[in-house]
């Protein structure tokens, strides 16, 4: 079995833009600091330097974290002052649920991973691979990882996030946006494309 104390995760983040990377901080800093609060405000968080594309890249990072495309959109709203400079809200009761339901899932991926036969990256990442195109039964209604594994239900968002917080868990760096800033020695899995239409093909949709 895998020996998850003895592997260090790495961070879901690798690629992200450090444009991007602020606001993915900031959001984080907001469960932090209010995650065991009863504030249910939408709060203001800052001006930040960034284009619309950087705003795109900051959403899909937190969704990979957070397991839900639209948690992250909910729980993030951006004005923009001009072309370069947004204005981000935060609404806290959304970030408290989703954090919740995404410690939860943590909790859920961590048990399934310590029945894995411990060995090389490749066979880790056959055996998560495995694991999702066994268990997760397309279903292009439920986008929300937190929910896929209860529920073994997916869509094609669902495989690459559930996929890319595994191999994180694993220790193992992966590229899930397709724009890899890996370094070179890193192995890399496209867990975008690639892991959702390799499931699709072996459930033969």
């Amino acid at each position: 079995a895998v020996d998850l104390a003895s592997i260090t995760p790495v961070s879901m983040f690798s690629g992200v833009n450090p444009k991007a990377m602020n606001v993915v901080n900031a959001v984080l800093k907001c469960v932090d600091d209010y995650y065991d609060t009863k504030n249910n405000d939408e709060i203001y968080i800052g001006e930040f330097e960034l284009t619309w594309m950087d705003v795109s890249i900051a959403e899909t990072a937190l969704a990979f974290y957070m397991g839900s495309y639209q948690s992250s959109l909910d729980c993030t709203t951006f004005y923009p002052t001009d072309e370069n400079h947004q204005h981000l809200f935060v609404d806290l009761a959304v970030l408290r649920k989703t954090e919740k339901n995404r410690r939860i899932m943590m909790d859920e991926i961590v048990e399934i991973l310590s029945l894995f036969e411990a060995g090389s990256d490749d066979l880790l990442i056959e055996q998560s691979f495995a694991y999702l195109a066994s268990n997760i039964k397309y279903d292009g209604k439920q986008a929300d990882a937190t929910v896929a594994l209860k529920k073994g239900r997916g869509s094609c968002n669902t495989y690459p996030v559930l996929f890319k917080i595994m191999l994180c868990q694993l220790g193992i760096e992966s590229d899930a946006g397709g724009d890899s800033q890996l370094a070179a020695d890193v192995v890399a899995v496209n867990v975008s494309g690639g892991v959702s239409l390799g499931v699709a093909q072996l459930l033969r949709l």
